[in-house]
């Protein structure tokens, strides 16, 4: 099939160049690179050594890291390393698209691989948060997290299986402009009454509920427990700072605190540094009125959900800009 062939909905990356088209496609590449490196290294770091195996799988929080990092590696392979590639060469809308070799049937695949490993991703990144929250905010302890793991990791799976499935079944698993997830054939089709879906028309449905509402949530979620865990350190800081300076109270040795420290605010500079000091392993943060244990997982609790929002942010925001904008947006992308 061609464009002469079928309608389809007028989009402004017809404009793009042949350059711009191959920078497009190339771009998730390189990206897609660092992402599968960085995978590898968290999984080296936890299964490179019978030591490391022992000491950290028994652990809920690496467990959680686990499955974070085989569904970023599945995603940055079939979505960021593929890209255009699986999108079917004889596309009505090939003309947005450089190095589309493929059929609906690698389209299908790549879309349903798309859906499991990102949604997977996503949802794994807010049990993470969870985790940090019940560990900080509600001190439950290793034993206390281990009886909710297995629903956590089941609800997960099961809603990535049966929302990859369903998509697949109601045909919504088509190309968009950089790669095959959750669109219609043509493109934008179900926007335009003159145009004649071929697949997908009921792309807005499913888009939203299983793509849009699951991110939302997420995203709601991830944000009330980071809020509540900073304000669980703020207050759990406080407390023992005023006990630091009350007579008769603890002791100012057995908190390690020096007059510099009794006036000590989470100000901006201290949070952004001593995540950046956790996130790399070096254990010389500032030192400060709260125990080095709960320091360290505060601190890596920003770090990594810090990471999730730089990457995950821009992804959501330039993808919806790209597929509902009526204006060439390739500066931006």
């Amino acid at each position: 099939m061609s464009d002469s062939q079928i309608d389809i909905v007028p989009l402004p990356y017809y404009d793009l160049t042949l350059g711009q088209k191959k920078f497009l496609a190339l771009m998730w590449k390189v990206s897609g690179f660092f992402s599968i490196w960085g995978s590898c290294y968290i999984l080296f770091d936890i299964f490179g050594s019978s030591k490391n195996r022992s000491e950290k799988l028994p652990l809920m929080y690496y467990r959680i890291m686990v499955a974070i990092s085989i569904f970023d590696l599945f995603g940055s392979i079939f979505i960021s390393m593929l890209s255009t590639a699986p999108i079917p060469s004889d596309s009505p809308n090939s003309g947005i698209v450089w190095g589309n070799v493929g059929s609906t049937e690698t389209c299908d695949a790549q879309a349903i691989l798309t859906q499991f490993s990102a949604i997977g991703a996503i949802f794994y990144t807010t049990i993470l948060s969870l985790y940090f929250w019940l560990f900080i905010s509600r001190s439950w302890n290793e034993s206390k997290l281990r009886k909710i793991e297995p629903c956590l990791h089941a609800f997960t799976l099961l809603f990535c299986i049966i929302s990859s499935t369903v998509l697949y079944i109601r045909e919504v698993t088509n190309h968009g402009i950089f790669f095959c997830w959750i669109n219609s054939v043509p493109i934008n089709c179900e926007k335009d009454d003159n145009v004649e879906c071929i697949r997908g028309e009921e792309v807005f449905f499913y888009r939203t509920a299983f793509l849009i509402i699951p991110i939302v949530i997420s995203f709601l979620l991830i944000n009330f427990f980071m809020i509540s865990l900073y304000l669980t350190f703020r207050r759990q800081a406080s407390i023992m700072q005023r006990y630091s300076s009350t007579p008769g109270s603890i002791g100012r040795s057995s908190l390690n605190l020096d007059s510099e420290d009794e006036g000590e605010k989470l100000n901006f500079r201290t949070i952004v540094s001593n995540a950046i000091c956790c996130f790399s392993g070096n254990s010389s943060m500032d030192e400060g009125p709260m125990t080095l244990k709960s320091r360290k997982v505060f601190y890596k609790a920003l770090a990594f959900i810090g990471a999730f929002f730089v990457v995950w942010s821009p992804v959501a925001v330039v993808t919806l800009m790209a597929q509902n904008s009526n204006k060439n947006l390739f500066w931006v992308l």
